[in-house]
């Protein structure tokens, strides 16, 4: 299992964020497990917490994610790809 990162700043409003989220069109991406939402207003940030059964699955979604022009509002986009430490994190009740 995989967690992808991904954070920018929103140059826009939380609301045009939370309308161009598209929540239906992640749920049935192939792979993936769940996503968590966070948004910080004080910093006008946004971040997305992935959860991906395998590489692929990840690598199949990042990979053009990144190739396309960033969507108008998104700036200083950052992501990073974590191995699950799935002992660990069962312990802890982890949604694995």
């Amino acid at each position: 299992m995989n967690i992808l990162e991904i954070r920018f700043k929103w140059t826009k409003t939380r609301k045009e964020y939370e309308e161009s989220a598209r929540p239906d069109r992640m749920a049935n991406l192939p792979g993936l497990h769940w996503k968590i939402y966070g948004f910080d207003d004080e910093g006008s940030m946004a971040t997305g917490i992935y959860l991906f059964g395998d590489i692929e699955s990840l690598n199949s979604y990042l990979v053009p994610f990144m190739e396309h022009a960033q969507p108008d509002g998104v700036v200083d986009l950052e992501y990073k790809v974590w191995e699950v430490q799935e002992g660990l994190s069962e312990i802890t009740r982890a949604p694995i």
